[in-house]
């Protein structure tokens, strides 16, 4: 996955082979889609500020309000309809568990532009997770 964060992002997410698995529009700071190839929208990110920095992540009928926590329990608090969601990790490599078992992990690759490599587990609903990772990534990272 390439991209470059700004306020207002348009970035296409490949797969291994290099064919555009997902396109991603709009404003971080308020509303941004992910959609298929076909141009369907099948995630969204919107911020909630009027909640103390919460980002609500839906697809499907998965449902999460995730931000940075500096408390216990890791750098995310990350509250979801599919069960405990718990991550870990620094900017360069990120997590994502389920009830224990990683289920999404990301790291930074090296290259002239930010490049992730996002790895999710089969059984995953792909866009809700990507979601997440891109939304811890873009609250981890400063902007440009």
């Amino acid at each position: 996955m390439a991209h470059k964060w700004s306020p207002l992002a348009r970035f296409d997410i490949t797969d291994e082979a290099g064919s555009v698995a997902f396109q991603v529009r709009g404003d971080f700071d308020a509303s941004m889609t992910l959609r298929d190839p076909a141009g369907r929208a099948v995630a969204t990110i919107t911020a909630d500020t009027r909640t103390g920095g919460f980002y609500r992540v839906e697809a499907n009928s998965s449902r999460a309000r995730l931000r940075r926590w500096w408390g216990s329990g890791g750098p995310y608090q990350i509250v979801s309809n599919e069960g405990e969601l718990t991550a870990s990790g620094s900017g360069l490599h990120l997590s994502l568990a389920r009830d224990g078992s990683v289920i999404a992990s990301m790291s930074r690759k090296f290259s002239l532009r930010e490049k992730l490599a996002v790895d999710i587990a089969d059984n995953q609903d792909a866009a809700f997770i990507l979601a997440i990772m891109l939304t811890m990534h873009a609250t981890h990272a400063p902007r440009r």
